[in-house]
């Protein structure tokens, strides 16, 4: 019996003890972020010096360590950006939690030392656009201030300097006298081709991607770094938005032009969830006012354009410095024009004779795409010094287009007299079909490793498995009827020509490519970076090797210049490949250089003049 009460004395005298600890213990957390771009930071050590306790920052950032009272150093740590140390005084902290709101510094960057807030952190005093050389990186916040975007990515870029718009009504852009066909875009780190709705509309074209599910967009306006290849004039680098961790949340946008829904929560404790679908109205629109009879002239719905767009995304914090990501886009277009009737009529005046001629035409054109690409990227943190990351990715991409045209023409002949003396009838007929897919495959793997502390290497391999089929039919067909009879003579003709042209392509190649580029910060103003890319196209056998500098060296306090080299191939797009037909000779590749020289002045901390030379 004595034993069983020291027993319980003990028990609970070590309760109150481990309580009392508990009380003593004070929650550490906060978020990491870039300092120029207030971008969440994952994968960065926090550890605590001489203390075996640390924690790895999530997909939003977040970091969360438990600290007894005391004086402690705190490490942050992440590769490509500076290392840094502070001081933290828990010793007369009396509540239960403490926040911190870090800012790390990227080594490109050449900024100020370290900024920690012990409250939430203004994000109004730092720009929503840097702009660098040729670099420029637009997040959403600054996206949605730009007036006349609808929402569209494309139209933010085209505020750019260097940037020009196709049209008004076009989000396509021209980067420093390049073509649209000569823009990379990448979303997630896997590239899409042609990303816009309305492709068949020469003057027309909305992009895939909405601003409210965009995080942010690196926009390179020609030299670009040798990470980035097989295009000659720009790179759009989107990252989509990771979902809310804690809470659900939702956004609806109607408008009689379009539709957008945003959906976003968490997906237990450590994954969350982003799912966003856009679409058209215009169609529901004018089908509603046919309806009704709310227009003076009735619209025909077949005549307006149908699209949609669907993208998710899912995030999985695995373990620290393990985060593995899924993403999907679907896309989808349809535009079928209504069939054209027109109908004249003419007399044509011969000797002796004239024909009363009739001739109507029908005409219909339809139009249907689709994109299906989904993607799994998986982040590690190999040490504290070597970062790795690897991209899956499947992409199937189809247009269809159908053309049919008749003409038929029928005519009268008479005499002076009005007598008729016969008829002939003439005929078109014209069917035209072209259908093109493209299966592609692609795994990418990229390793960031810090050699010292002024100095880190990247590089990267990426193997691509194609499917291309393309498959073009032209059918014509014409008839010729005439029954007359002119001076007794019999003139009767009933004749039928057909024609028909159509090809098949069906290729399977393969694309590999690999990059290694290095950044060495001499000093802490005097930058540079060295990159080489080597891309090969097994459709034409050739092998491109593009080398690419930067430099940074400053002029003076307050100004600074910057010089950028790079040679730039791009391998022919499956679109350029129907006329002339492909083979393994004829489908040659385009070379850029770019030569880019550029000063920066910063007059005031707000006031900053950039002034950039580029030729190309």
């Amino acid at each position: 019996m004595k034993i069983f009460r020291i027993i319980i004395c003990i028990f609970f005298t070590l309760s109150t003890v481990f309580i009392g600890l508990a009380k003593n213990l004070i929650i550490v957390w906060g978020y990491v972020q870039d300092n120029q771009t207030n971008e969440k930071l994952s994968l960065v050590n926090v550890s605590v010096i001489d203390q075996r306790k640390g924690d790895m920052s999530d997909n939003n950032g977040r970091f969360e360590i438990e600290l007894p009272q005391g004086v402690y150093q705190i490490e942050f740590s992440r590769v490509g950006y500076k290392k840094q140390k502070f001081y933290l005084d828990l010793t007369t902290y009396s509540q239960d939690s403490c926040y911190l709101n870090v800012e790390l510094v990227p080594w490109a960057l050449r900024m100020p030392n370290v900024i920690v807030f012990s409250e939430k952190a203004n994000k109004d005093k730092y720009p929503k656009i840097k702009l660098e050389k040729s670099r420029s990186i637009l997040n959403s916040n600054y996206m949605k201030e730009v007036p006349f975007t609808l929402n569209d990515i494309n139209r933010s870029i085209q505020m750019l300097p260097g940037v020009n718009e196709n049209n008004n009504k076009s989000s396509k852009f021209f980067a420093r006298g390049g073509l649209s066909n000569e823009n990379l875009y990448y979303l997630n780190g896997v590239e899409i081709h042609n990303p816009f709705h309305l492709k068949e509309m020469p003057t027309a074209s909305i992009s895939y991607f909405n601003i409210n599910v965009v995080e942010k967009v690196i926009f390179y306006n020609g030299g670009f770094p040798a990470k980035f290849g097989d295009k000659l004039s720009s790179v759009s680098d989107i990252h989509l938005k990771q979902g809310n961790p804690k809470n659900m949340k939702s956004l609806i946008e109607i408008s009689p032009t379009f539709l957008n829904l945003l959906i976003n929560g968490p997906l237990g404790k450590k994954a969350s969830y982003m799912f966003s679908l856009n679409r058209s109205n215009l169609h529901f629109a004018m089908d509603i006012l046919d309806r009704f009879n709310l227009s003076k002239k009735r619209f025909i719905a077949e005549g307006i354009p149908d699209y949609y767009d669907f993208i998710g995304t899912m995030n999985l914090n695995m373990s620290p410095g393990h985060n593995l990501s899924l993403f999907y886009l679907n896309a989808k277009d349809q535009y079928s024009e209504p069939m054209h009737t027109k109908i004249k009529g003419f007399k044509s005046k011969m000797p002796n004779y004239y024909l009363v001629r009739r001739d109507s035409t029908i005409s219909n054109l339809s139009y249907y795409s689709s994109v299906y690409m989904f993607g799994i990227k998986h982040r590690y943190l190999i040490s504290s010094k070597s970062y790795m990351k690897n991209i899956v990715s499947l992409s199937n991409e189809t247009e269809t287009q159908f053309s049919i045209k008749k003409s038929v023409s029928n005519g009268v002949l008479f005499d002076h007299k009005n007598e008729k003396l016969g008829t002939q009838k003439l005929c078109f007929n014209n069917n035209y079909s072209n259908s093109t897919k493209l299966f592609y495959f692609q795994i990418k793997n990229s390793i960031l490793t810090q050699i010292q502390e002024n100095q880190e290497i990247e590089s990267g391999i990426s193997i691509i498995l194609g499917k291309y089929y393309n498959y073009y039919n032209n059918f014509v067909q014409k008839s010729i009827n005439l029954d007359s009879k002119i001076d007794d003579i019999l003139f009767k003709i009933d004749t039928t020509e057909q024609q028909i042209n159509n090809h098949k392509n069906d290729i399977t190649y393969y694309k590999l490519s690999g990059f290694l580029q290095h950044n060495l910060h001499i000093s802490s103003s005097i930058f540079s970076n060295f990159g080489l890319r080597l891309d090969y196209f097994e459709l034409n056998k050739r092998l491109y090797i593009s080398p690419r500098v930067s430099i940074s060296i400053p002029i003076k306090n307050k100004l600074k210049s910057s010089f950028s080299w790079g040679v730039y191939y791009q391998s022919p797009y499956f679109d350029e490949l129907y006329y002339p037909y492909p083979t393994r000779k004829n489908t040659k590749d385009e070379k850029a250089m770019h030569y880019i020289l550029g000063i920066n002045w910063n007059i005031k901390n707000r006031l900053i003049l950039n002034t950039t030379i580029y030729y190309k």
